[in-house]
């Protein structure tokens, strides 16, 4: 291989072929590698150290370890494709990196790792990776106009990101979540994704507050989810110390095309353990063809508090209830629940179902929908078991 150990240095036209450790290597400020390709090395195919390294037109192929690692900040990758690699494709820690117009086809680990803050990936397409297409522990991260398919895990997962974009993506046949994004510390906030194609990945997007997760300020809209495993969206709130703040799922299409079971759902929010959901507003979105349309379930304390408002919504032709919502367990509440403006028709059981195991709903408004020609219950159904219901009222909906 080649050993770069200085700064400003630039590297052209050169092929690398066979190295049996790294094919290069090197560790210095302003190193530029340009027209360049490094074929079936032993190890990494690049390991770089350094601020200011860019990569443009050039290729990593075969390699034994990584595609290419860098350690530093102010990266540039530009027009560069990597193949068959044996670890993962493209790992950068560092903060500041720019991708664009990468293709990655096959990583036994992740198509790109990024463990840095203030970076943006454009135009970027992922096929075959072993884990996740893209991973990523940082904040201030843009995702555009990317493809991602065949991951082994997530097609972009996401561990306490504040400030993430995730726009114009396509994600296809991932194992796991077309969008995963975990939070497990407090103080996690605005989080995007919209504008994007989700097919034949076990959920669309999947967000989950576990530990002393909490995260303010999530907005899902404008995606078109299809064929999914389990569940369009998801969201859960899961532990005595997690929450989730002013969560907004919009203009959303989630239509699952293959046969549907009972166990699927087109858009969920889950409250479970004393888990806590302060403000949640699911609007004009179109769910069709799922198990169940649109689920609130609240469990073991969890609690819905705030305003929890579906509005607007098109839910139709699901094997179960159109929007259901669950309370279970003692201290579980649902608090000012609004269902208003809905079109919630032609479903296997009601268009609108409400039970109440638990503390109960407060304050519940169901107004104004059409929960016409469904299968159970007259439309719609209320009922406590062992719940209570410590305000109701529903009126002027189409039956």
């Amino acid at each position: 291989g080649i050993d770069v150990n200085a700064n400003d240095i630039a590297i052209a036209g050169l092929s690398v072929t066979g190295a049996s450790g790294t094919g290069i290597a090197g560790t210095g400020n302003n190193i530029s590698i340009f027209d360049t390709s490094v074929l079936s090395s032993g190890g990494s195919g690049i390991n770089i150290s350094g601020d200011n390294f860019s990569f443009m037109d050039s290729s990593i192929g075969g390699s034994g370890g990584n595609g290419l690692s860098l350690t530093g900040n102010n990266s540039y990758f530009y027009n560069a494709s990597f193949d068959n690699i044996g670890g993962s494709a493209l790992n950068i820690d560092g903060d500041h990196a720019q991708i664009d117009d990468v293709e990655i086809n096959t990583a036994a680990l992740n198509g790109i790792t990024l463990n840095g803050d203030y970076s943006a990936l454009t135009d970027v397409i992922v096929r075959d990776a072993g884990q996740d297409g893209i991973n990523i522990e940082g904040d201030n991260i843009t995702v555009t106009d990317t493809e991602i398919s065949s991951s082994g895990r997530h097609g972009i997962y996401a561990l306490n990101s504040n400030n993430l974009t995730i726009d114009q993506i396509d994600a296809s046949g991932n194992i796991g979540n077309a969008v995963a994004i975990d939070v497990n510390v407090d103080n996690i906030s605005a989080i995007e994704v919209k504008n994007s194609k989700f097919e034949n990945n076990l959920n669309g997007i999947k967000v989950q507050a576990t530990g002393s997760g909490e995260l303010t300020d999530i907005a899902l809209t404008n995606n078109d989810i299809s064929n999914y495993g389990e569940t369009g969206i998801s969201l859960s709130a899961d532990g005595s110390a997690t929450q989730i703040n002013n969560a907004y799922v919009a203009n959303n299409n989630i239509e699952l095309l293959s046969a549907a079971s009972l166990t699927n759902t087109g858009i969920f929010a889950g409250a479970f353990n004393s888990g806590i959901f302060d403000s949640l507003v699911i609007a004009e979105n179109n769910v069709s063809d799922s198990g169940i349309g649109i689920f609130l379930h609240a469990q073991n304390g969890g609690d819905f508090t705030g305003i929890t408002s579906m509005d607007e919504n098109s839910i139709a032709n699901n094997l179960s209830n159109g929007i259901y919502g669950l309370v279970q367990g003692s201290g579980s509440t649902i608090s000012d629940l609004i269902i208003d403006n809905n079109n919630s028709s032609d479903n296997g059981n009601a268009g609108i179902g409400i039970i109440s195991y638990g503390s109960g709903l407060v304050s519940n408004y169901i107004s104004s929908n059409n929960i016409t020609n469904n299968n159970d219950y007259n439309g719609q159904f209320v009922t406590a078991q062992g719940g209570n219901f410590t305000s109701i009222k529903i009126h002027d909906n189409i039956a």
